[in-house]
């Protein structure tokens, strides 16, 4: 083995992946998940530090659009899995570690690249003046961004002073995101004036996987929201820890054991000050109870991330067939109303401490049949 191999075999310890989950595709994100930290890969945050793409789901037209310019933002060596059942994830990773190896292929890939900085006039004018004249420097104050990403405009704010407007598309590839949500902020500095959602390609919501159990059930998607707005907030190591009890329902583990898991979780959580803080004065939205379409109601952020927790602990702990806590996401139109006024930041936590569902309409009905 020469040094190439060996240095590529050193580099696959810590591969980082960008997951990309398609609407309706949770069930094989959380497989993707569990097979990141079996390897000890790394989830990649953005497209600049991913040697991995992984798309969970059968993306449709406009989600495969958004797939393509994210994979052309890769830098290589890179590779690509597309993973559309869980069952599939081991041999998926296992082909991309392979892939990762193969330097024939990434130098192929390499030439088949376009280099988009290039200058495709020869640069300069036929006096080898590189800068141009005052008309090329117009033309190029008003490019984009890098990201498509449109420079800031003028505006008015509340008190009548002119700010930089800036109109930004947040989704729908992002860590710890609802799969297909875009919000489009419009920013005044960087606080969110005006704010749209929709979710590309919605399809009806059928929930968490089915393990058979709706105690189960409840148990894995109150952990895995519980582990995205922990990601979020930055406390990684009790976000990992949400996902292993999360994990262990998955795998079938004792009812009692998640109970456990969850007592030692809710201990962590509900002690730490800091996250108290870093929550505080945001708000969220639940489904109003008792009432059908799109109402809401809503709810503290600090008290939404306790509500998880505990329904996750009563539905461990509650008897055979019991029903448990039944769905309360809340559709996209909710979100303007929710993020209007925030920053940036505070934007991520309140999404990350929603519940979004593209079809309200198909789970309020699921919900009434199962009544």
């Amino acid at each position: 083995m020469g040094l190439t191999g060996f240095l590529g075999r050193w580099a696959l310890r810590r591969v980082h992946v960008l997951v990309v989950e398609v609407p309706g595709a949770a069930g094989v994100r959380m497989a993707v998940e569990r097979e990141l930290a079996a390897r000890s890969w790394v989830p990649a945050v953005s497209p600049a530090e991913a040697d991995v793409l992984a798309v969970c789901g059968s993306p449709g037209p406009r989600m495969s659009a958004v797939v393509e310019a994210v994979w052309d933002q890769l830098p290589g060596p890179r590779t690509r899995v597309d993973v559309e059942a869980a069952a599939g994830v081991s041999a998926a990773f296992e082909a991309a570690a392979a892939a990762l190896l193969d330097t024939g292929a990434h130098r192929r890939d390499a030439a088949s690249r376009s280099a988009p900085w290039a200058d495709t006039d020869g640069g300069g004018d036929e006096h080898g003046d590189e800068h141009g004249d005052d008309d090329d420097m117009d033309m190029h104050m008003d490019m984009p961004m890098p990201g498509g990403i449109g420079l800031a405009g003028g505006g008015d704010d509340r008190d009548g002073l002119e700010m930089d407007v800036l109109h930004l598309p947040l989704g729908p590839v992002l860590p710890h995101w609802p799969p297909g949500l875009v919000l489009t902020c419009t920013l005044q500095g960087d606080v969110v004036v005006h704010a749209s959602a929709e979710v590309l390609e919605p399809v009806p919501d059928r929930g968490l996987p089915v393990t058979g159990d709706v105690r189960r059930d409840v148990v894995v998607a109150r952990c895995d929201a519980v582990a995205r707005l922990l990601a979020v907030a930055g406390w990684d190591a009790v976000a990992a820890q949400a996902r292993r009890v999360r994990d262990d329902a998955l795998d079938g583990a004792a009812l009692a054991e998640c109970a456990a898991g969850l007592d030692r979780l809710t201990r962590r959580v509900t002690r730490s000050r800091v996250l108290r803080w870093s929550l505080r004065g945001l708000r969220t939205a639940v489904r109003a109870p008792g009432r059908a379409g799109a109402d809401t109601h809503p709810v503290d952020l600090p008290d939404r991330l306790r509500g998880w927790l505990e329904e996750a602990l009563a539905a461990a702990r509650a008897p055979e067939q019991d029903a448990g806590t039944g769905p309360d996401a809340v559709p996209p139109a909710a979100l303007p109303g929710l993020v209007t006024g925030l920053d940036l930041a505070a934007v991520r936590l309140v999404v990350a401490g929603t519940d979004v569902v593209a079809d309200l309409t198909a789970s309020t009905a699921g919900e009434a049949g199962r009544a």
